[in-house]
């Protein structure tokens, strides 16, 4: 694809950086949805000589990678974590605590750490992994950069690669964190739409959207915007995504879609659903917004209101598989149940259908 004069002279810009040896690391490349930033991308990765790696923090961002052509994207978990399991010295001590302590009131409180603590066993955690591709990659090119926080961040810059920022000023940053990338002004920023861009109903929407205008009813390709009611389950599943503006009305046409078009009769995950995070989780991996599919499932052998579900990022073929602890109140709506001092010894998901 021939590039347009801004288009080269990001490529110009980002080469030059990198023959400067990486000033300051990361080169921040900025640009609206439908500006070509990817296309960029590709063209740069073909001139820098050595190891490239593409990676993205959800498994569907990786996974629209490859299908632009960046292949061998991946999640920056699989990149540059390996899991592990929580040490178990804290439960130790506890319980150390517990057979010592006469105090009524203290032992109340630490009989509840140890029960918190003991759920905490069950969920990963993670390390960096020292053999990472990136110890000897040449530049990585980080895609959506917007939803990568501080910590993450943190950890990328440490192998010392040479990091191709690509973010969307426009898009939100990760809940209750600053995207770490994105908070800078960039050192390219790419405003030009592309009309390939333009015939794509869904950055099309974005365009709209971001500029304050109107979005239209009518169909246009494979995305639609639609009235509440309009389409039932059996429609509305035909598509990758629902997005609708209502809890209540997401609850409806989640329900439906497992009902109806699933055949589903628990209200509580089974193996295949697809499931959204809406907590964030540094440690078990987890962001606010990130969409996994549901592997495995077994009751908490040690509080009915707990599932233990065994989970891998959506869209990622290359994903591991872990187990994490999971309230079961978001699946049956009443999350207000839950107490104030319970609700982080188990992580927050409900259905993803919208």
């Amino acid at each position: 694809m021939e590039l347009s004069t801004e288009q080269q002279g990001a490529v110009d810009a980002v080469l030059a950086w990198m023959a400067e040896g990486s000033p300051g690391q990361v080169f921040r490349l900025f640009g609206y949805a439908g500006s070509g930033k990817t296309t960029i991308a590709q063209d740069i990765a073909e001139q820098v000589p050595g190891e490239i790696h593409f990676a993205a923090f959800t498994g569907k961002a990786a996974l629209i990678l490859n299908s632009k052509g960046c292949f061998g994207a991946r999640t920056i978990h699989s990149l540059i974590y390996i899991p592990r399991e929580k040490c178990a010295e804290t439960l130790r001590s506890l319980r150390e605590e517990i057979d010592a302590e006469k105090d009524e009131d203290r032992l109340r409180e630490l009989k509840a750490d140890f029960q918190a603590e003991s759920e905490n066993l069950k969920r990963p955690s993670f390390n960096l992994n020292l053999d990472s591709d990136l110890v000897n990659a040449s530049l990585l090119i980080l895609d959506e950069v917007s939803m990568v926080g501080t910590q993450i961040a943190e950890d990328l810059l440490q192998f010392g690669c040479p990091i191709l920022a690509l973010g969307d000023p426009a898009q939100l940053p990760p809940i209750k964190d600053t995207g770490y990338f994105i908070k800078e002004e960039p050192d390219y920023m790419l405003t030009e739409i592309h009309r390939q861009a333009q015939d794509s109903p869904i950055l099309g929407m974005a365009t709209a959207v971001r500029q304050g205008r109107a979005l239209s009813y009518r169909p246009e390709g494979d995305a639609q915007v639609v009235q509440k009611g309009i389409l039932d389950a059996h429609a509305l599943a035909k598509f990758d995504q629902v997005i609708c503006g209502k809890n209540t009305t997401r609850r409806v046409i989640n329900h439906h879609i497992r009902e109806k078009v699933m055949e589903v009769d628990s209200p509580l995950p089974v193996i295949g659903d697809r499931i959204i995070c809406l907590r964030n989780d540094q440690d078990a991996g987890l962001l606010n917004g990130s969409q996994w599919d549901v592997n495995g499932v077994e009751e908490s052998p040690e509080d009915e209101d707990k599932l233990i579900l065994t989970i891998a990022a959506a869209g990622d073929p290359e994903a591991y598989t872990f187990d994490v602890t999971a309230h079961k109140q978001f699946f049956l709506g009443t999350q207000e149940e839950i107490a104030h001092y319970d609700m982080r010894t188990a992580q927050s998901f409900d259905y993803a259908y919208a």
